[in-house]
């Protein structure tokens, strides 16, 4: 049963975070023009990071997201360019696999964001990796394991 509380405030512990990134890019955008801006968005696979790319889509940003399957990054993909096709070709969508547990797929990652963008204006972190977010059993951040 621990385990599960657990889980359950790792869960809405990030959909705070989530929620409180999506409304500051939202109140930003009124005021910064996203026009070919080269943003790279994490959790952005399904939800509200899905929303969050087609939110700066819509704005004209160059959005790179990723997923840990192919299946999962490849539906995000679709659905990011078909609503980019519905808005008359206005943004652009890139995708990845990466595991953001092993370092070297987020290198990966970056590097194909960097080689297909050709730089990055905006990285966005929705995530702490999950060494840097396990809370103790005092409830205070403790070291990697």
């Amino acid at each position: 049963m621990h385990k599960w509380l657990k889980m359950g405030a790792y869960f809405l512990g990030g959909l705070a975070v989530t929620s409180v990134t999506a409304k500051y890019i939202l109140q930003r955008t009124r005021n910064f023009d996203w026009l070919g801006k080269k943003v790279v968005l994490t959790k952005a696979s399904r939800g509200l990071g899905l929303v969050m790319a087609r939110q700066l889509i819509d704005q004209g940003a160059r959005v790179a997201i990723y997923a840990r399957t192919a299946v999962d990054i490849d539906m995000a993909i679709i659905d990011l360019q078909s609503h980019i096709d519905a808005r008359g070709g206005v943004g652009q969508v890139f995708g990845s696999v990466c595991d953001v547990r092993k370092s070297d797929s987020i290198t990966d990652f970056i590097k194909k964001v960097l080689n297909h963008f050709g730089g990055i204006d905006v990285p966005n972190n929705n995530i702490l990796p999950p060494e840097r977010s396990r809370l103790n059993k005092r409830g205070k951040r403790s070291s990697a394991p």
